[in-house]
């Protein structure tokens, strides 16, 4: 079992390292090569005078990053995960003082009601930890995790939208979690299915529900890997607001991010600092705690045997 002295020195390695949520700006987490064959994050710029006319002088713009992996529903690897965070540390990004909020969204699906936001951990990456030891794959979690969480609560420097363009699930809805505003589309399931795989939630899925839904809402989801309506998701206090059909949500998302770019930018960092002080408290720990549940999690022969299965499964639609 990996208990307190290989927690121990997972601590002691991570402090090494330089791993914390708080410290992982410059760290090469899967790769050290910013050319890539395969554009999985996508970033583009909306000029604010295009969606507000009046405002045609405003250099401001509003930037759209896609996770574009739609054959796969949008499943997170470890190269879209280098790929997100090298965007985020980008001057497109991290640098770029005319940017006034930023949306993020998945890639539209070629077949019509079969898009997804992020369906989660893409499966071949969940078997290769399933044949790791529990100490890498608690180094390895705790990277994966920081490539995405670290960008829009550390690295982004204006807030966040999430437009759920369709399912979001396990760790695709806990990356939405980390986003300051969530709208979605009205077909949409929300869920985080952990434990019906066998897994221990991770990518701080037991942070930010309890933060944002209370324990006994949050508690129910994670202890179930229930999927939620679109609609329930809105009472429970999830997401903002409701949105029928992809194209009107992507434009729903970019008029409110327009909206809150056209405020003061000083007053709007300000009170977005503030607001991430707020989420941060205690973060940092509880992912560690997670990364360590899940290596144990991995090592489970019953988790291995359903990820083969479901990737069988994958395999036979093809």
């Amino acid at each position: 079992m990996f208990h307190h002295r290989s927690q121990s020195l997972l601590m002691k390695h991570l402090s090494s390292s330089s791993l914390s949520l708080f410290n992982v700006a410059r760290v090469r987490t899967f790769s050290t090569s910013r050319v890539h064959s395969e554009q999985l994050v996508v970033f583009e710029e909306i000029p604010l005078s295009q969606i507000s006319p009046k405002l045609s002088s405003s250099t401001t713009t509003i930037g759209l990053v896609t996770i574009n992996k739609p054959d796969k529903m949008n499943a997170l690897c470890p190269k879209t995960a280098v790929q997100f965070r090298e965007l985020f540390e980008s001057d497109q990004i991290c640098n770029n003082k005319n940017l006034g909020c930023l949306v993020l969204t998945g890639a539209k699906s070629n077949t019509p009601g079969k898009s997804a936001f992020s369906a989660g951990g893409d499966f071949d990456f969940l078997l290769e930890r399933c044949n790791d030891q529990p100490f890498n794959n608690s180094a390895r979690m705790l990277q994966f995790y920081n490539s995405f969480l670290t960008p829009l609560l550390k690295l982004c420097p204006v807030p966040t939208v999430s437009a759920l363009n369709g399912h979001a699930i396990g760790a695709g809805l806990a990356i939405a979690l980390a986003t300051d505003v969530r709208f979605v589309e009205s077909n949409a399931k929300l869920g985080v299915n952990f434990v019906n795989l066998g897994l221990s939630p991770g990518m701080a899925s037991t942070y930010f529900l309890p933060f944002l839904l209370g324990h006994q809402s949050a508690s129910a989801l994670l202890l179930t890997g229930d999927l939620i309506s679109a609609q329930r998701a809105l009472e429970l206090g999830m997401v903002y607001e409701v949105v029928e059909g992809e194209d009107q949500l992507r434009e729903k998302a970019i008029e409110f991010a327009a909206k809150i770019a056209r405020n003061p930018p000083i007053a709007t960092k300000l009170c977005l600092k503030n607001l991430r002080m707020q989420q941060l408290e205690g973060l940092e720990k509880m992912i560690i705690r997670e990364a360590d549940a899940q290596a144990q999690s991995y090592a489970d022969p019953i988790l291995k045997k359903t990820i083969e299965s479901l990737i069988r499964k994958s395999n036979e639609k093809k």
